[in-house]
């Protein structure tokens, strides 16, 4: 009996939903999916999904470098001010305030830049995971249309292997029955003749 479409519906979104709840794996980083989805057999689904969790994956791995980056160069300019805090002359007091103002004016400026990545790195995860589900989503419904294609050729092949099977124990109960019969020949002709004679029939037939 065929399934309703509401039954189709809901069965969907309940999977859905279960795989969002599931704690996954990066699917673009995971052994296994690769060799589930080798690249000759993706479709355009799978790979637009996949160069997207890919593209976020690079873009956390530069945000981590240039905060990374960002914090060694404030640091440096940390130091130049605690550098340029120490007396000075008159005569150099001009320069180490403008050393100063202009280590200051980097800084707050460094500051707001990690203050930029840091929420773009704090928004990322969350990003991945939704589309590394949806490629979930989309790997799952491949699968299981792969499940039942596979199940509906593999019944083929049992229904194909079963006639095959039966065709060869009657082709060996026909081999065996022609054995039996020139058995039965050969031991008459052999009893009727004597083997001088069957010896000359029996080189006859080979040189044919």
């Amino acid at each position: 009996m065929a399934r309703k479409k509401s039954d189709i519906i809901d069965n969907k979104i309940q999977l859905n939903r279960a795989i969002m709840a599931k704690q996954l794996p990066i699917l673009t980083l995971d052994s296994r999916w690769h060799m589930l989805f080798p690249e000759e057999t993706k479709t355009p689904g799978i790979r637009k999904l996949e160069k997207q969790v890919n593209e976020l994956l690079k873009r956390q791995g530069k945000l981590v470098q240039d905060a990374k980056e960002l914090k060694n160069l404030k640091r440096k300019f940390m130091q130049e001010i605690v550098m340029n805090m120490n007396e000075s002359t008159q005569k150099e007091e001009a320069s180490r305030v403008k050393k100063l103002d202009s280590s200051q004016k980097y800084i707050k400026e460094i500051n707001e830049k990690l203050i930029a990545v840091d929420d773009e790195l704090e928004a990322l995860p969350k990003m991945i995971r939704q589309v590394n589900q949806q490629l979930m989503i989309e790997s799952v419904s491949i699968c299981y249309s792969q499940l039942h294609a596979n199940k509906q050729h593999i019944t083929k092949l049992d229904a194909w292997i079963t006639e095959m099977r039966n065709t060869l124990k009657e082709r060996a109960v026909q081999k065996q029955e022609m054995e039996q019969v020139n058995a039965n020949i050969y031991s008459y002709m052999h009893d009727m003749l004597g083997p001088q004679i069957m010896e000359i029939f029996d080189a006859e037939q080979r040189n044919l």
